[in-house]
């Protein structure tokens, strides 16, 4: 299943695929003589993985699901079975201005500890990550103060993913056991410093003289973190080589039958990241 939008009259280019192994964006263009901002053969906006108890439960795109196509967009939906604890639907719906908004709405079908869906996508390589942090008491005041930061290769991160978690409870969780392999080793080793400052991160991109700013965003009380990679020339770092942003939504404890959804945008912005802007363009 594959749904194009196209001539919106922002001049984007979007389409949508709802198949089992590549669903939410896989294309995304905004001039005819612009790369496609989604890295082939990946994909933008995707249900990647379901984890809680302290384990990765399955990877969502491995489990049955159904494709029900809409106006300007798709909703995907996954009953529960043995290896997913939840029924999810996906709602994937396109505006005119480009911008995309995705409602993941999930049921219970156990008890669960830390209920967590990952949302991942990957970029280009022309594009590079920013996220909001909060710089917290930088002028000895307790006033929350916001920055936009872009991630770049240093040697504190190198080797490892960026991941700014809503609040110290969102770091033990993604540390807790869900993201090791059988041998008890971390597969997707993390540097963790500053709380997000909003649940906002960027990627961005000059075209031409034209700066492409793509920004994906959700909200506190359904987003537990954010991972992100960094920047760099090296082509041999495996973290740089995902160029990718991941949401980490819900990230708390449900009893069986308890109803959650959260809520994701991505907007498109031709101009250079700015706090202001950035800020303004999110949820």
């Amino acid at each position: 299943m594959t749904q194009a939008i196209h001539n919106l009259p922002s001049g984007i280019s979007l389409q949508l695929d709802g198949t089992p192994k590549r669903h939410g964006v896989v294309s995304l263009t905004t001039a005819d003589s612009q790369p496609n901002a989604v890295r082939e053969p990946y994909f933008l906006m995707n249900i990647y993985r379901v984890l809680a108890d302290g384990k990765l439960w399955t990877v969502a795109r491995d489990e049955p699901f159904t494709t029900e196509p809409q106006e300007n967009g798709l909703i995907l939906h996954w009953q529960p079975t043995d290896t997913l604890p939840v029924e999810m639907r996906a709602t994937y719906q396109v505006q005119q201005d480009g911008s995309l908004t995705l409602e993941l709405w999930i049921r219970a079908a156990a008890d669960l500890a830390r209920f967590e869906i990952s949302v991942s996508s990957y970029f280009d390589f022309a594009y590079e990550p920013y996220s909001v942090l909060d710089l917290g008491w930088q002028d000895g005041t307790k006033q929350k103060q916001l920055a936009l930061w872009k991630a770049e290769d240093q040697p504190f991160v190198r080797g490892h993913y960026i991941h700014l978690s809503r609040d110290d409870q969102g770091t033990m969780t993604r540390m807790d056991g869900r993201w090791n392999n059988e041998a008890g080793i971390s597969i997707a080793p993390a540097v963790y410093g500053p709380h997000y400052g909003q649940p906002v991160a960027a990627m961005a991109a000059e075209f031409d003289g034209e700066t492409i700013t793509i920004v994906q965003s959700s909200q506190r009380e359904s987003c537990d973190g954010i991972s992100l990679t960094y920047s760099s020339d090296n082509t041999s770092d495996n973290i740089r080589n995902h160029n990718a942003l991941y949401f980490s939504l819900f990230g708390e404890d449900l009893k069986t039958g308890d109803e959650r959804t959260a809520l994701l945008r991505q907007s498109i912005l031709r101009e250079s990241p700015s706090i202001e802007n950035v800020l303004a363009a999110a949820l």
